[in-house]
């Protein structure tokens, strides 16, 4: 069974790998962070992306530019998905796509 953790995936074509956080255990596995936030320096500049090449769920990281991307990759093999809003405190809180 894979971990929660960060992982290559596609979702511009097989050779342009982008990091992100996958949930393996959590959310029945298979669901990818989109945007994790923990401070409250966010600009348009850095919405879409943000910290790249760190994708973490307790820290400011935003893949939300690939967001359509990755929910649209051939590779996927649902129909469904579900974007999944948490807020654990004010200021703080997470977008996680879910794919069942």
């Amino acid at each position: 069974m894979y971990q929660d953790g960060v992982y290559d995936i596609y979702p511009v074509g097989p050779n342009k790998p982008i990091y992100a956080f996958c949930y393996m255990t959590h959310y029945g596995g298979g669901s990818t962070l989109i945007v994790a936030s923990h401070t409250n320096t966010w600009t348009p500049d850095n919405v879409r992306l943000r910290n790249l090449d760190s994708p973490q769920v307790y820290g400011d990281y935003s893949i939300l530019a690939y967001a359509d991307s990755v929910k649209n990759h051939p590779g996927i093999n649902t129909k469904f998905f579900e974007y999944r809003l948490e807020a654990q405190s004010r200021g703080k809180m997470k977008i996680v796509m879910l794919f069942y």
